[in-house]
């Protein structure tokens, strides 16, 4: 009996749907709504034929992927970064991307993605929620400061903001709307800061810390949170070769592209985790408490700038976060890391 292998190309509103044989020859392939009972129709004749289905990575994926794993099927998760136009056509369209997909699946040659565990998914993106509050509320801090410095030439540190009661907002903006501005701001931001307690309470309940949390606490800037975060992004660790390709997942690495010594271009500098890239951002910053490091980064700071000085150090903490999760005699030592 010969192989098929089938693709999906998923959208919005709808998925382009195939399957191919051996030869790359179409057995069938059609455009369906996004219904896992449609998905589940075109493909569950040839089922016991389907040497897998290939499914591009996309953000809405998880419900496609997730039915088609627990009706039986072989799922890969494809890398769209990480992938190829489809050789030898000039224009494509999601029939000779499907294709494509189902070429590079029978080829052994798809780039494929991790795909994490569905029972542990929930958690971290409840984490991820965290995430999105915290950045918001750090925004909007901002912008109170700004209004407080250019309205009243006054610098108040953001811990002190939304302290303010509203006898004191009224003394200091007797406009209006100035005083709405800001009470707005404060009330948002203690409402984001209820949201993130509970959410950090019912996590803690959840998420027990583990040996690995506890390592990672040793190094300076990561607590708690911090922590957990890193450990629920990072999945599984063995998908990463080595500390090069960890730190490019969590986009610690430059995207550029080189000839000759000579800059021919950027990469994708989305690729890879977001959130890993804030969380080692945020140890960084906290990591300037220790004298050591604050005097690494001022050294460094001064001969890079800023930006680097910073990202350098985030570098550096998560290559030796990545020595603790891969090595379990590893120890940190902060002389030798920072020198």
């Amino acid at each position: 009996m010969r192989l098929l292998y089938g693709a999906i190309d998923l959208h919005a509103s709808n998925c382009y749907c195939g399957i191919i044989n051996d030869k790359d020859m179409w057995i069938k392939h059609k455009r369906l709504a996004n219904s896992m009972k449609e998905v589940n129709e075109f493909f569950k004749e040839y089922k016991d034929q389907l040497g897998g289905i290939a499914l591009e990575s996309t953000y809405n994926g998880y419900w496609l992927m997730d039915g088609l794993m627990e009706a039986g099927y072989t799922i890969k998760l494809a890398n769209p970064s990480r992938m190829g136009d489809y050789d030898g056509l000039k224009n494509s369209n999601d029939k000779t991307d499907t294709r494509w997909l189902a070429k590079m699946l029978r080829l052994g040659i798809l780039p494929e993605s991790y795909i994490y565990p569905k029972a542990e998914r929930p958690m971290r993106d409840l984490l991820r929620k965290r995430t999105l509050f915290i950045k918001a509320r750090t925004k909007i801090l901002n912008s109170m400061q700004h209004q407080f410095n250019t309205w009243l030439c006054v610098k108040i540190q953001k811990r002190d903001l939304v302290e303010l009661s509203i006898e004191e907002l009224s003394r200091l903006f007797d406009d209006e709307y100035l005083y709405l501005s800001a009470q707005s701001g404060i009330d948002i931001v203690k409402n984001i800061n209820h949201q993130v307690n509970i959410i950090e309470t019912e996590l803690y309940k959840k998420l027990r810390e583990t040996t690995m949390v506890k390592r990672l606490k040793v190094l300076p800037g990561i607590d708690k949170i911090l922590a957990m975060t890193i450990m629920l992004e990072v999945g599984c660790m063995k998908r990463f070769k080595d500390a090069k390709h960890y730190l490019s997942y969590c986009r610690l690495v430059e995207a550029k592209k080189e000839s000759n010594n000579k800059k021919k271009g950027v990469g994708n500098r989305k690729c890879g985790n977001g959130i890993l890239r804030w969380a080692y951002a945020e140890a960084a910053i906290h990591a300037l408490r220790y004298e050591r490091i604050n005097k690494y980064y001022q050294r460094i700071r001064q001969k890079k700038g800023t930006p680097k000085a910073f990202a350098i150090i985030a570098s550096k903490i998560a290559r030796v976060s990545y020595r603790i999760l891969t090595d379990d005699i590893f120890q940190y030592q902060e002389k030798k890391l920072f020198v």
